[in-house]
């Protein structure tokens, strides 16, 4: 009996390994990559015992969506989360971000070098949640996803928003009831809409609209509680 206990465990502690390899392979080709990497293995170092899903508790840690995304454009974002109730969590992620560009204007020097502009762009979006565990394991989620950013070259201003619901279902790997793993799937739906001004002219556009299947995985620290 003890040998099939001792094996049972060994197997979960294999799959969250295997989930950890994951995440750090696929943020390998990232900027910053050093950082997130301290952060993921700082997060799954800790552990303690603590009771699951307990009112009063907060999560603390990172989310990824891997539907549609290329590797290039995979990025982890920051999420917080506290238990209004016994297995009920309401919270949030958040990332914004900018950058500068030096980019061709369309026209050349006499020397025949194309001119150059610079191009600022940023963006942030955030993402409020409500999640339910129905036990130990497995949990439903239903969220929003807001967003909105800018790419400004000087002559052309291009403003974007963009608005989207989701909802799914997802398991938790727990490791000593506090570091806990979770994939998740379920559907997604988006719309937006963008703006270019270029001088006095304005052109307003709506954006597509999308759906289709969201894939996600986080890991989180759970901290408070008694």
């Amino acid at each position: 009996m003890t040998f099939v206990v001792n094996n049972i465990l060994l197997i979960k502690e294999l799959k969250i390994y295997f989930v950890i390899i994951f995440i750090i392979l696929a943020d390998i080709n990232l900027k910053k990559k050093m950082k997130k990497l301290f952060t993921i293995l700082t997060v799954v170092a800790i552990s303690t015992t603590m009771t699951f899903a307990q009112q009063g508790s907060v999560a603390i840690g990172v989310g990824s969506n891997l539907a549609n995304v290329s590797w290039q454009d995979y990025e982890l974002i920051p999420t917080v989360g506290y238990f209004i109730a016994d297995n009920m969590m309401v919270g949030t992620g958040f990332s914004m971000g900018s950058s500068t560009l030096d980019v061709e204007d369309g026209t050349f020097n006499s020397n025949g070098d194309p001119n150059m502009v610079e191009s600022k762009e940023s963006e942030m979006s955030i993402s409020p949640f409500f999640r339910f565990y129905m036990n130990d394991a497995f949990f439903a989620s239903v969220g929003i996803a807001i967003g909105s950013g800018t790419d400004d070259d000087g002559s052309t201003e291009i403003r974007t928003s963009s608005f989207g619901l989701n909802a799914g279902v997802g398991y938790s790997l727990m490791w000593n009831d506090r570091v806990c793993i979770e994939p998740s799937f379920g559907i997604a739906t988006g719309s937006g809409s963008a703006e270019t001004s270029i001088g006095a002219i304005t052109i307003s556009a709506d954006e597509p609209s999308t759906f289709g299947m969201a894939i996600g995985l986080g890991i989180h620290i759970r901290l408070g509680g008694e």
